[in-house]
């Protein structure tokens, strides 16, 4: 047969095998832990001199390692993980559940963890660094100073009327010279015109609507003119 490969190719065996270490690592602790005793009851019935222990005695001695550490040990296991690691740290749980403060009010009757405790401030290191792929993600940006707030606005604690400030920024007290001056004269005249347009189409809007009602009161007096 054409095309047909005759062996087998095996291609990224390495990373495989890398993989497979880095599972096997989580599987298992760091070090020996301590042993583990199920203590049985003495049985009483069924047996032949009951009022003697009938566990033969062991002669393997008892391996003795140091306690267990949540901060320097990996157990992958579940809660059964060696008491001496909580019987060390149990005026720790205490503290965290304020046990030795009565309920009160103070600052006292809260943790309060320190600032220098390691759930602010870590000093593990990896084994394998990694390179980051993506380092514009932690990259500070600088800007050039910018004031947005030029007429220096809303500046007092109670009483910022902004919207009066703006319409205001002729004054010399809310805007700055050289900033908004021109333009706030421009439109302060263009907003006279318009007043004073209005003011002169409602005089003669009046001026109509009384002549108006002045004839409509000579036709009502004098009907024989019509």
């Amino acid at each position: 047969m054409e095309n047909v490969v005759n062996g087998v190719y095996y291609c990224q065996q390495e990373r495989t095998e890398e993989l497979n270490q880095r599972i096997l690592s989580r599987l298992n602790p760091n070090r020996l832990m301590q042993s583990q005793f199920d203590i049985r009851a003495v049985p009483t019935r069924y047996i032949r001199m009951p009022m003697l222990d009938s566990v033969n005695p062991s002669s393997e001695p008892i391996l003795r390692v140091p306690d267990y550490s949540v901060r320097q040990d990996f157990n992958p296991g579940n809660d059964k993980s060696p008491y001496a690691g909580y019987a060390n740290d149990i005026d720790k749980e205490s503290n965290l559940k304020r046990l030795f403060h009565p309920i009160q009010t103070c600052a006292q009757g809260v943790h309060i963890p320190n600032s220098e405790s390691d759930l602010y401030n870590y000093s593990f290191t990896s084994k394998n660094p990694i390179e980051q792929p993506f380092p514009g993600l932690f990259k500070e940006e600088s800007f050039s100073l910018f004031n947005p707030n030029t007429c220096n606005l809303g500046t007092n604690v109670f009483y910022n009327h902004t919207q009066q400030q703006v319409k205001d920024l002729q004054s010399s007290w809310c805007c700055k010279p050289g900033s908004y001056q021109q333009e706030a004269q421009q439109a302060r005249t263009i907003t006279e015109q318009r007043m004073r347009g209005c003011k002169k189409q409602a005089k003669n809007v009046f001026k109509n609507q009384a002549t108006q009602q002045s004839n409509e009161v000579l036709e009502t007096e004098n009907p024989s003119r019509n």
